[in-house]
């Protein structure tokens, strides 16, 4: 790729917004202007399209900064309207409840480092042994709740992920756990394959280095129903007590204090449980949706072409109208390989 004539990347580059000029036939996307890494502001000129992938967060960010979005929202930060649009609507999440954990010791468990000398020699030597390990995913499972909804097939809507207490220091930052984490723990952490929930993503101020306002709005359908999913999903986690204790695991009962005033296992105990101890699962999407011309919801057309602005396209998990039933990594790289040839196709 680097030999390619026809390729520069700038790196610590920051876009400011779309270029857009009107003509007859309406807007145009032109080019892009940005801020390369000296605080220099440049213009650049596009041929033929500009294509906005900068993920479910920011490219609602950059299409509102460049005035495509819900009028009355740019109105009010003095942002000129180009193109009355719902963009930043509709924000979808895997919601990852950190609930469920097992206590474990060795040899099953073993979170001193300095007790793992060995296993820190045979990686270092060979990349084999028990660090080699993606503790994350070695052991997940797909799961089709009772409340899944008959129009989702047979799909699932619950994910559960073991993790080993390996991967601790990677995850403890991010999420809203206690000190029992740094302990031998094994987590089954539920997540919500199929959220009824929407959220939005705002812009903050019409300066492009201000972070966007995003609302996930975990469980805030009006009929609850990703609630009492994800509750049915601790429940089959707490139902693996018996079986694990045959391999050496027992259930802590007494990691989440803020749940402490319910009965452990109780209806009210894994509806706490869900509510303080959920995390995002980086899989944000729908924020730029692709949708019919009568779909009023919809920002980018069945090409990913931005509705009623020519030459621009958006390319990412945003235009995803419903998120998918599983990770959103390898989708996305499914969506990316499509549009080269949709982009492609048009040229031609």
């Amino acid at each position: 790729m680097k030999r390619r004539s026809n390729l520069r990347v700038e790196t610590f580059a920051t876009a400011r917004k779309v270029l857009l000029e009107t003509f007859q036939t309406g807007p145009r996307a032109v080019g892009v202007e940005y801020e390369n890494a000296a605080g220099q502001v440049v213009q650049v000129k596009a041929s033929k399209e500009v294509i906005v992938s900068a993920g479910a967060l920011h490219s609602p960010q950059l299409l509102m900064l460049s005035g495509i979005g819900p009028s009355h929202h740019l109105k009010n930060l003095n942002v000129d309207v180009v193109s009355d649009l719902p963009v930043g609507e509709g924000l979808m999440d895997h919601p990852d409840v950190l609930g469920v954990q097992y206590k474990c010791g060795p040899p099953l468990c073993v979170h001193d480092w300095e007790t793992r000398e060995e296993d820190l020699r045979q990686y270092n030597s060979s990349r084999e042994g028990a660090l080699a390990a993606a503790n994350m995913l070695q052991l997940m499972a797909f799961l089709r709740s009772h409340k899944a909804r008959p129009w989702t097939g047979h799909q699932p809507d619950l994910q559960l992920i073991f993790l080993g207490n390996t991967q601790t220091e990677v995850i403890t930052p991010s999420c809203l756990l206690m000190d029992s984490w740094r302990l031998n723990r094994v987590i089954v952490l539920v997540s919500l394959m199929r959220p009824e929930s929407r959220g939005w993503v705002r812009l903050n101020a019409s300066d492009p280095h201000a972070a966007p306002l995003v609302k996930l709005n975990y469980f805030g359908d009006d009929q609850g129903h990703d609630l009492d999913t994800v509750v049915e999903g601790l429940q089959f986690a707490l139902r693996l007590e018996a079986p694990l204790r045959k391999t050496g695991l027992s259930l802590d009962k007494t990691n989440n204090p803020q749940c402490a005033r319910f009965p452990m296992g109780s209806d009210g105990f894994l509806r706490c449980l869900a509510r303080t101890s959920t995390v995002t699962a980086w899989h944000w999407s729908g924020t730029c949706r692709m949708g019919r011309a009568n779909d009023p919801r919809a920002v980018v057309d069945s090409q990913l072409r931005v509705r009623g602005v020519s030459g621009l396209r958006v390319v990412d998990a945003s235009v995803m109208p419903y998120i998918t039933s599983g990770n959103t990594n390898a989708p996305t790289i499914m969506l990316a390989e499509v549009a080269a040839d949709l982009i492609k196709r048009a040229q031609s």
